[in-house]
This record gives structure tokens, C-alpha cells and sequence, in this order.
């Protein structure tokens, strides 16, 4: 957005709706409009966490191209709201976030139950598994040359059960390695918290590599060991802050 429009908006004495009509189309706009007027929460704090909405939701699907470079980037965003103790930076993410957040409960509980499947499988898989190997190992030890077994269990290696992928795409409280093993596995997520300090006091604030080309959709190499990921994350990130956390932070 042109800075010099923003400026004019900061100095200009707008009314909320009037505001919200100027930043925002229609539909978008009247939903604002909506839950200003319902709870009559800061308008900057619906702003940042309806964003922050959009942004997860669509991140994954929608790409923007930059007036500069004419190339697709992702439409992921980073957002960071200041607000004081009590302004409702808590009711306001609950309220707004609340679908996403369900919609992460339904994922957890498919995953769930996939997985109960998952391991009733792999049991089963394993039994023939053991059974093909011992008759394989019979062939040999009687000195046939064990062709048929040996196919048998190659084709048997081959249906092999997937494990099923936890569908985690919210984080709130996380490790560096914990994200990127996420990332790993489902490469849309958010980092989101009313609660900042959580990131703040955490190791993954010294990394902005990682957060850096995940805002950009940049390819990220990560080893550790005998760990190593390549994965080409999309990261919404959003935090609310105190201000006298957000001043310590930055002091």
C-alpha cells in the first residue's frame, strides 16, 4: 500500500466504517464492519486478525504477482499487532480464528483415526512380512534357489502401508525443529499467537532464515546429524504483544 495513502489515512478522522470501506472490498469489508460493531473491539486488532485468516486460508492456494518483478510470490503474510492488557487480543483471534481452529480439531481426529488403521496394517504387513522372509530363508537353507519367494516378497515390500501425515498447520508454541519437521510434512502452516512473548523467549526468533524464505515460498535446506530436510515452506505468521514485552524484545 502507497505510504503516503497510509499517512493520509492516519491523520484523516475517518469513522470506522468509512475507514474499513476505504481498506477493504465489499464482503470483506461488511464482515469487519460487523464484528467492530458487535464487539466493539480496536479496529486495528480485527484488521491484523482477519488478515491473518485470509492469509492461512489462502495461502496454499493463492499466489500474488509483484508489480516489480512480474513473478508469482505467495500471498502468505506477517503481522504483528501491539496492543494492552485487556484491548482483546485473545477474544478477537478466538472469534475470528475459531473456523480454522476447528477446522484443525476435524484434521487431528481424521489423522487419528487413520492412524489407528495405519497400525492395524503395518501389523499385518509385518506378520506376512516375517513369514515370506522365513519361507525365503527355508528355500535357501534346502539349496533351491528361492526365486519364487524372493518375488514373493519383493512384491510384498512393495505394499508396504504409508503412514499417515499429521495435518498439524497451527503453531503456537514451537521449536525450530519441531516447525520444520511440520514443514516437512505439510509445507502450509501458521505460527500464530495473542501471546508473543511464547516466540519472543524462544530459539526460533534467532532463525530468520527459515522464516524469511518461508514468507517468500524460497526452498530452505535444514540438517541436524543425521537429520536433513529440504522442504519449500508457506508461513503465515501473526503475533499480538504487550507493549512492554514487545519494547523488552526489542531492547
Amino acid at each position: 500500500m502507497n505510504p503516503d495513502y497510509v499517512q493520509s489515512l492516519q491523520t484523516s478522522h475517518y469513522s470506522p466504517a468509512d475507514l474499513t470501506y476505504r481498506l477493504f472490498p465489499g464482503e470483506l469489508a461488511y464482515l469487519i464492519d460487523d464484528l467492530y460493531e458487535s464487539t466493539q473491539l480496536p479496529l486495528e486488532l480485527i484488521f491484523n486478525t482477519v488478515l491473518t485468516t485470509l492469509s492461512l486460508s489462502c495461502q496454499s492456494l493463492v499466489d500474488v504477482v509483484h508489480p516489480h518483478t512480474n513473478m508469482p510470490e505467495p500471498c502468505s503474510l506477517y503481522l504483528l499487532a501491539i496492543a494492552e492488557p485487556g484491548a482483546g487480543k485473545t477474544t478477537i483471534n478466538r472469534l475470528v480464528m475459531n473456523p480454522c481452529y476447528e477446522f484443525a480439531d476435524r484434521l487431528i481426529q481424521q489423522y487419528e483415526e487413520r492412524n489407528k488403521d495405519y497400525k492395524t496394517e503395518l501389523q499385518i504387513w509385518n506378520t506376512r512380512q516375517k513369514a515370506l522372509a522365513a519361507n525365503l530363508r527355508k528355500a535357501v537353507n534346502r539349496g533351491y534357489p528361492g526365486e519364487q519367494e524372493e518375488e514373493a516378497l519383493r512384491n510384498h515390500e512393495r505394499n508396504k502401508p504409508t503412514r499417515p501425515v499429521r495435518p498439524n498447520f497451527i503453531y503456537e508454541d514451537v521449536s525450530l525443529k519441531a516447525l520444520v519437521e511440520g514443514l516437512n510434512e505439510h509445507p502450509e502452516a501458521g505460527v500464530i499467537s495473542d501471546e508473543a512473548v511464547t516466540f519472543f523467549r524462544s530459539y526460533l526468533k534467532n532463525y530468520p532464515g527459515l522464516l524469511n524464505k518461508a514468507w517468500s515460498g524460497q526452498p530452505f535446506d535444514f540438517g541436524r546429524a543425521d537429520e536433513k530436510y529440504h522442504i519449500t515452506p508457506r508461513l503465515t505468521f501473526s503475533l499480538m504483544s504487550q507493549p512492554d514485552v514487545f519494547t523488552n524484545y526489542i531492547t
